[in-house]
């Protein structure tokens, strides 16, 4: 395989990775998944962002002081065209990586949301994250009604794996 083709791969696959964020991602979240998974190199990542921005593929914004990485829909249409040309092994590893993220196929991730009255004016709004039925995040946070805190439940277990991935991804953030 040439070194164009192999460049060429890796801006599909970092195309591939940021559509299956719903939400722009953080540098160094989409980086930790990319490295933890030895998908693309980090000096390749680098030049190949850089180029899928100034071509219009990717948006990037700044939050925080991070950079935040969102594919724009002339990256989705590129993606789409040119799909047969991804490695099907590294595809492979990014689907089983989000499958068991976001699905919790692999981790049997799960959420239990409550809130409990207090008083006439105060509210405690419990959401728990478990892992293999282990708690792995916990929030806690007071509401200023039961009529509130019946509508943050509600979202909450309507919403939970966006809600969640989105917390973690801001406080894993610099």
């Amino acid at each position: 395989m040439s070194q164009n083709d192999e460049f060429v791969q890796d801006k599909l696959l970092l195309l591939y990775m940021l559509k299956k964020f719903r939400y722009p991602v953080s540098s160094s979240v989409l980086l930790s998944y990319l490295f933890s998974n030895k998908i693309i190199d980090f000096f390749q990542t680098i030049e190949t962002l850089s180029e899928l921005n100034t071509n219009g593929y990717i948006y990037i914004t700044e939050k925080n002081g991070e950079s935040q990485y969102e594919i724009s829909q002339s990256g989705l249409e590129l993606l789409s065209t040119l799909q047969d040309m991804l490695p099907k092994i590294e595809v492979s590893i990014i689907d089983k990586l989000f499958s068991s993220e976001f699905s919790g196929n692999k981790h049997s991730l799960t959420s239990k949301v409550d809130f409990t009255p207090l008083g006439e004016s105060r509210v405690t709004v419990e959401y728990i994250v478990y892992e293999n039925d282990i708690p792995y995040f916990e929030l806690k946070f007071a509401a200023p009604s039961i009529e509130d805190a019946r509508f943050i439940c509600k979202n909450l277990e309507e919403k939970s794996s966006d809600i969640y991935m989105k917390i973690i991804d801001l406080i894993s953030s610099p």
